[in-house]
């Protein structure tokens, strides 16, 4: 992930939802699929816990719960897509 840029949304967005201030995937791929298909392709998030196996592999030191529940007791992940998925079976025109 990245900090977020006008290489990810154009200019009105990035600003109007301050997201400049947040972290952007790379947009790289392609999320979606046929709807008649039985594979769809849907982003995938994983937050992991930090672990004495994280502290040897990055030489960070972790959290306690007390300092986890005082700097994150609540969060929320929020996502915005730019581009709609059109289901060209649905006639929009009279």
């Amino acid at each position: 992930m990245e900090t977020c840029s006008t290489k990810h949304y154009d200019n009105f967005t990035l600003y109007h939802y301050s997201l400049f201030n947040y972290k952007c995937i790379q947009n790289s791929f392609i999320i979606g699929g046929d709807y008649s298909d039985i594979i769809n392709m849907v982003p995938y998030f994983l937050v992991r816990r930090c672990s004495k196996d994280t502290q040897l592999k990055y030489n960070i030191t972790c959290k306690t719960d007390k300092e986890i529940i005082d700097l994150y007791s609540s969060f929320y992940i929020d996502t915005f897509t730019q581009k709609n998925v059109i289901n060209p079976s649905i006639k929009w025109y009279h």
